[in-house]
């Protein structure tokens, strides 16, 4: 019998792990709905206020490391490393003020930008 890792936070996770295991498999799941699609507003860099995105964009969080997010972030004012790695000299809750902060300043000067149009985005 193979032992599978089982999430409990969702009945189909649990019934895969059960099928892995050699149980009987059966999808009894009425309210499962599938996959909803919604349209948002985006917000991005605006192209006339940043024109090398790849100057101001950094790795996800999960592979941002530390000693990393300084070069970046002396390496450009505006990288969003400081949205997601905010000054760690500042205590916890003072960090992510600062971070909100610098996501309304960057709304209000035009760094960033708020699409029009709510829209469905490719990743």
């Amino acid at each position: 019998m193979l032992n599978a890792p089982v999430c409990h936070h969702h009945d189909l996770c649990s019934a895969e792990a059960d099928a892995l295991a050699g149980n009987e498999f059966m999808f009894n799941t009425p309210d499962l709905q599938g996959l909803t699609l919604a349209p948002f507003r985006g917000v991005r860099y605006c192209p006339t206020a940043v024109s090398d995105l790849g100057a101001v964009t950094c790795p996800p969080l999960d592979l941002l490391e530390i000693g990393a997010s300084a070069q970046l972030l002396t390496a450009e004012p505006r990288n969003a490393a400081r949205l997601l790695l905010p000054n760690n000299e500042l205590a916890a809750a003072d960090r992510y003020r600062h971070a909100a902060l610098t996501l309304r300043r960057w709304l209000a000067d035009q760094t960033l930008i708020t699409d029009t149009e709510p829209t469905l985005y490719v990743y």
